[in-house]
């Protein structure tokens, strides 16, 4: 597995995964994803911002967007590829 906290610095690094047993269906598995932070001032590469969110939407069909301000027009418009 991976670590979760409170604490906004970064540990991942590009996409990592953890498959766990399905809790209802144990036939079954989850594939947790964790990506490192999008928009972060000390990478010069936004592109890869985008490569990365746009694999983690891909390989998922439910997605928590977890961010520490709240989600305004500004914050949808850098979500969207360019």
């Amino acid at each position: 597995g991976f670590a979760v906290g409170h604490a906004v610095q970064s540990k991942t690094k590009g996409i990592w995964a953890w498959p766990i047993p399905h809790p209802a269906n144990k036939e079954n598995c989850l594939l947790l994803l964790d990506t490192e932070g999008l928009g972060d001032p000390e990478k010069a590469n936004e592109e890869h911002d985008i490569w990365l969110f746009i694999m983690a939407v891909l390989l998922c069909n439910v997605l928590v967007y977890n961010t520490e301000k709240t989600l305004d027009n500004t914050s949808l418009e850098q979500l969207r590829y360019p």
